[in-house]
């Protein structure tokens, strides 16, 4: 019980380094735009050239054949296209966002637009054909969530801006101003705070955060299998319950790991549903915590006095428990709906 009593004194010690680091760890300065406006402006024209590459043999497809149908293009782009044939929508890339033809057939070659999904950079061709083709391109610059959910943020394009705190702005201000090709798209915010976390604190504060998180699973089980070897069941299940609420509550206090690194399957972007579910990484291990203290009573429970005491009860008294077990098994099948509807629901 020694070490045990150690490794927990040490899981609370390194949580505790990981999130004072965190919090503290951050340099703030004040963002000045116009020494980054030519890094802003660089950035889309490199995904200008990127997207023009890509497009250029949808382009030459559909001049060598006006014909061309729908099953004929095939091709993957890094950003949605889409054509327009006769002024009539011809083909999409993605379905989840068709852009109004009123508001796009009057841009120029480049152009910058806002929608409700947020705002692009449109580069445009138009084909002299018979058909009248047009091929509009867009290039998300600041996204908005497609689901009205407060765990969401809106971001912009991590390939062009270097801050996330920074926000295109529609209206001209003078030497703010980001034009690309002669043409004004949009401009950007002045005198905004930005906060940088130090590489090394980062990589501080995670590995002693996830060293925290480890000793304190050690703790949790080995204290566990010492409470079961004592036959002290109930406390051995109290223990496993608690312990693992306590992590998982300093894991989303602390919002580790996503604030301490970018890990894709704990992006708010992509899933939130709740305050205990931010991301598809934090339901996934919130669902195997409690596949693991479900385990835990299914191979125990046996052995409890509390089921030794179930079974001394009169006829009446069965009956009754067995029908309130019944029914909570049941209902525990509405779980496994919940889980997939809170995933479809809250995906993106």
């Amino acid at each position: 019980m020694k070490i045990q009593n150690i490794s927990g004194i040490l899981a609370v010690i390194l949580i505790l380094s990981g999130i004072l680091i965190k919090e503290f760890g951050l340099i703030y300065n004040l963002y000045d735009p116009v020494e980054n406006i030519l890094e802003i402006e660089s950035n889309l024209e490199t995904q200008l050239q990127l997207t023009e590459i890509q497009v250029k043999p949808i382009v030459e497809q559909i001049e060598s054949n006006p014909e061309v149908t729908f099953s004929d293009i095939n091709f993957t782009t890094d950003y949605p296209f889409y054509i327009y044939k006769n002024s009539r929508l011809f083909y999409w890339s993605d379905f989840r966002f068709v852009p109004d033809y009123n508001i796009i057939y009057e841009a120029d070659e480049i152009r910058y637009i806002t929608t409700g999904h947020g705002s692009y950079v449109i580069r445009k061709w138009i084909l002299n054909n018979d058909n009248d083709f047009e091929i509009y391109s867009l290039i998300p610059i600041y996204y908005e969530p497609e689901i009205n959910n407060e765990y969401l943020e809106s971001s912009n394009n991590n390939d062009i801006f270097k801050y996330k705190e920074i926000k295109p702005l529609s209206q001209r201000l003078q030497g703010q101003e980001v034009i690309v090709r002669n043409n004004f798209l949009f401009s950007i915010e002045s005198n905004v705070e930005y906060s940088i976390f130090n590489k090394v604190n980062q990589i501080i504060a995670f590995t002693s955060f996830l060293l925290g998180i480890l000793l304190s699973l050690y703790f949790t089980i080995s204290f566990t299998n010492w409470l079961r070897r004592e036959r002290k069941f109930e406390f051995a299940f109290l223990n496993l319950l608690v312990s693992y609420v306590l992590i998982r509550m300093a894991m989303l206090y602390s919002e580790f790991p996503n604030e301490y690194g970018e890990f894709l399957i704990f992006d708010s972007k992509l899933f939130a549903s709740s305050y205990i579910n931010p991301s598809i990484g934090d339901l996934f291990l919130n669902t195997l915590f409690l596949l693991a203290v479900v385990i835990f009573v299914f191979r125990n429970y046996h052995k409890s006095s509390l089921f030794a005491k179930l079974l001394r009860l009169n006829a009446w008294e069965k009956v009754a428990i067995s029908t309130i077990l019944i029914t909570a098994g049941f209902m525990s099948l509405y779980y496994h709906y919940f889980l997939f509807r809170t995933i479809y629901n809250n995906s993106q």
